[in-house]
């Protein structure tokens, strides 16, 4: 009976959630549109002993399209303009300009006439103007706007309106032009909020964008400029954008929107709907620095990734596209990193195309997600957010991707660091990709551990009775303390698989009276001190990521006496991991899983994992370290290396210890190739790293929540563990 309840029940709740729209948003319908490259623009502009570039602006005018670089060649930097027409692109204009000065925006009238935004750097200070170039007699004029723009704003946009022109700046403030630049007035009511972009109505009206800010929340208002004053048309549709969203209109549309997913357009009513969407032409909609209307239903792109091109976007379907099988992905994270890879998988795949299907959105993207499944939508794939991987592994809708690796042509198991695999687990399983991994840990001095003695909470508690002028952590609160040893004993703490907790047990009890004794009323040590400190014992852990750079930082600092610890349950030295890259799953009762599995690899490859090109350190600060051995193995070259190398036919300088430098407190730092016993330490850490890191955002703000009480001393350790095992014990059996 109680099971006949316990599934009427969730029956119940998918159908409420299904009636009240919690499902994902459904996929726009929109007419068919396809990608046609048109020119790679480093190869133009190489042709044209340019050697290196940026996209300023682009601009529509009558039947043709123009595009603003500011270029720099051999000797000397120079604005430079092409000109796309259906017969080709052609370099029409070019003028030598100074290094100091920065191209801002241009616009050209119905006569032809440039318009181009510039700002010239001197005495520290930016001077803004107008160059205007007649288009018949290529005369240059100069119009000064530094009476008009405030020092600590900046010029952004211009726009030739039928009876004015409009400058934008950064801060709000629109200034006012006759068509013969006379000076005609300001509108300052938008002052204070920022400017993002502005374009042509179809009726040759100026518009623009707006930001203004709730708290962290971003509303985007589109406006009608007059010679005065401005008309508010409409917010925006909450979203991300970019900088360059606005559209001109066109026959069709009376203007359209970038956003993060798709374009949109308005018609006559200005309500927005879908052009089409990005990923259904394989394309990041972040690699779109520019797009315009060009005519006959076509857009022009300016898209930069590793190189920069532009591509006609074009209605109608491609001819002699073959007709693939589509393979549906589930995208639980708000900030979706694969989209990148999904496009290039489109792009080559003969057989599979990926569709995503976003529920990163909405307040419970897996609770969502599942209610989808539950009614029969289906899955191939699915990006996993971190920390929740155990929460989604025990709904049991996983394939082990083992049982793939180990019938793969390529790829196998010996490819990868064993603990490192073996720490994203679940009972020897593995049931989402691993490429790369952060290391986190407390850095400290092995001298005080030494002075610990066991490494465990209760010998922590002994030596601060001992010591209580000394801060456990930089944060000294009772709440950050407590955060810190959830976060690096959340596997002792919580097991999805068997819906099991231990914050009713004595090492949780240890952990919150720490928590409390030594985390009132201290002063927080400055994130500046926090090296000095360390070296004068007046701080006992440093709470990290370990990238190649913290790590050569450190063990500058504190040499041969630096060690790192993680959570003290596992009673001895190393680190937790942790992946901010994609994890992918593939879907058990997907119908295709040969080809999700085509998709998942990518991320086990030597292709992908590969970062031993960045010289930097910055590469491992962002994406982590690889988890494949040769991919490690030409890593800690790169920062090992005293002389330089070739690797696959390509040369690779040595870091020279002057080339790169920190500054923290007051160590200045010179970083250079890592030494023996630097490289030797290093390994060992990614060798010993075997627990995973993760913890459930919502048992996080439970144990807060309920600690605070303790703290405060309104309830008992016992009266408050109780109430905090009962909770998440709850919450992991919903």
């Amino acid at each position: 009976m109680r099971l006949r309840i316990s599934i009427v029940i969730i029956l119940f709740i998918c159908l409420f959630l299904l009636i009240t729209g919690c499902q994902f948003r459904k996929k726009s319908v929109t007419e068919p549109f396809y990608e046609e490259k048109l020119i790679n623009l480093d190869e133009l502009c190489g042709e044209d002993k340019i050697n290196s570039y940026e996209v300023k602006d682009v601009v529509k005018n009558q039947d043709n399209t123009y595009i603003l670089l500011e270029a720099w060649g051999d000797c000397e930097q120079n604005q430079v303009i092409y000109r796309i027409k259906d017969d080709g692109i052609s370099l029409i204009r070019s003028w030598n300009i100074g290094e100091d000065t920065f191209s801002k925006a241009m616009d050209i009238d119905k006569e032809g006439n440039y318009y181009i935004l510039e700002e010239k750097k001197e005495d520290n200070r930016l001077h803004p103007s107008i160059k205007y170039v007649e288009n018949k007699t290529d005369l240059v004029h100069y119009y000064s706007l530094e009476k008009y723009v405030g020092e600590s704003d900046s010029v952004k946009n211009i726009m030739c309106g039928e009876k004015n022109i409009y400058i934008f700046l950064e801060f709000g403030k629109i200034i006012v032009f006759s068509r013969k630049l006379e000076w005609e007035g300001e509108i300052t009511e938008h002052e204070g909020e920022y400017f993002i972009d502005a374009a042509y109505r179809n009726d040759g009206k100026v518009i623009c964008v707006y930001a203004n800010y709730l708290g962290d929340e971003e509303i985007l208002g589109l406006y009608e400029v007059g010679k005065t004053s401005t008309t508010k048309m409409q917010e925006l549709p909450k979203g991300r954008y970019g900088s360059n969203i606005l559209l001109n209109g066109n026959d069709e549309y009376s203007f359209c929107v970038k956003g993060e997913f798709e374009l949109l357009g308005a018609k006559d009513s200005n309500e927005l709907t879908p052009v089409f969407r990005f990923q259904d032409l394989d394309i990041q909609s972040s690699e779109i620095v520019f797009l315009n209307f060009m005519d006959n239903g076509r857009f022009l792109a300016v898209k930069e990734s590793e190189k920069t091109e532009l591509s006609y976007i074009i209605k109608g379907h491609k001819k002699g596209e073959n007709k693939k099988i589509v393979l549906n992905l589930a995208s639980l994270n708000k900030d979706s990193l694969i989209e990148k890879e999904v496009a290039k998988f489109n792009k080559t795949n003969d057989k599979y195309r990926i569709n995503i299907k976003r529920y990163g959105e909405y307040e419970e993207p897996l609770q969502n997600f599942l209610v989808d499944m539950s009614a029969g939508v289906k899955f191939d794939l699915v990006e996993i957010p971190i920390n929740e991987n155990d929460k989604i592994v025990e709904k049991g809708i996983l394939s082990d991707l083992y049982p793939f690796i180990d019938s793969d042509e390529i790829i196998k198991r010996d490819d990868f660091y064993k603990n490192m695999l073996e720490a994203f687990e679940n009972e020897g399983r593995l049931y989402q990709s691993v490429s790369f991994v952060h290391l986190f840990g407390w850095v400290t001095k092995q001298s005080q551990l030494r002075n610990i003695g066991r490494w465990d909470i209760e010998s922590v508690q002994s030596f601060m009775e001992q010591n209580p002028e000394i801060n456990i952590f930089t944060d000294a609160s009772g709440e950050e303390i407590l955060k810190q040893m959830i976060f690096v004993s959340s596997k002792e703490l919580i097991d999805w698989k068997r819906h099991n907790c231990k914050f009713d047990s004595d090492e949780f009890k240890n952990i919150l009276m720490l928590a409390r004794n030594y985390g009132m009323g201290r002063s927080k040590i400055r994130e500046a001190d926090k090296v000095s400190a360390l070296l004068e014992d007046r701080l006992l852990f440093v709470e990290t990521p370990i990238s190649i750079e913290d790590f050569c930082v450190y063990h500058k600092v504190l040499g041969e006496d630096m060690t790192v610890v993680a959570s003290p349950y596992v009673k001895q030295s190393g680190v937790n991991l942790y992946s901010t890259m994609p994890q992918i799953g593939i879907i058990s009762n997907s119908k295709y899983k040969d080809g999700a599995w085509q998709f998942a690899r990518i991320f086990f490859t030597k292709e992908y994992q590969d970062i031993s090109d960045d010289a930097s350190f910055q590469m491992t600060d962002y994406l982590g370290f690889p988890v494949r051995k040769d991919c490690m193995e030409d890593l800690l070259r790169r920062f090992t290396a005293t002389e330089d190398y070739e690797k696959d036919g390509k040369w690779y300088t040595a870091i020279k210890t002057n080339d790169y430098s920190i500054r923290w407190d007051e160590f200045d730092i010179n970083i250079g190739p890592l030494d023996e016993s630097e490289e030797k330490m290093l390994r060992e850490l990614l060798l010993n790293s075997k627990q995973k890191q993760e913890v459930d955002p919502l048992i996080w703000n439970i144990v807060l929540d309920e600690s605070r009480c303790f703290f405060s001393g309104e309830k008992s350790l016992e009266e408050t563990t109780k109430i905090i095992q009962n909770r998440v014990t709850i919450y992991m059996n919903e």
